[in-house]
């Protein structure tokens, strides 16, 4: 077998592995019944997205470091645990460290 060959047939096999991941991924979106980009559901609660509310206090004018710290406590336990409380806590305290709360 010629070099070219072997490194054609990777290629090949690189390729049917990309589209078996998609088609797999696909499936598993399909599957789970959830869209992780447009309603992801560890950012949904009692039918509210977080979304909805920090677009509701950035209208209020409320601190975008806030509305990050807020997005960390609504999802920390379905996603991230004590690193999303860590998370919040992180971006309180660089509000709190400017003095004009």
């Amino acid at each position: 077998m010629h070099h070219m060959e072997l490194v054609d047939g990777e290629s090949r096999a690189a390729e049917a592995e990309r589209l078996l991941r998609g088609m797999l991924d696909d499936a598993y979106a399909d599957i789970a019944g959830h869209d992780n980009v447009d309603h992801p559901p560890h950012y949904t609660q009692g039918g509210i997205e977080c979304i909805e509310v920090q677009e509701q206090l950035a209208a209020d004018g409320h601190d975008f470091r806030i509305l990050n710290a807020i997005k960390y406590l609504w999802r920390y336990r379905h996603k991230g645990g004590d690193e999303s409380l860590r998370k919040a806590v992180w971006y309180i305290e660089r509000v709190l460290a400017e003095g004009q709360v």
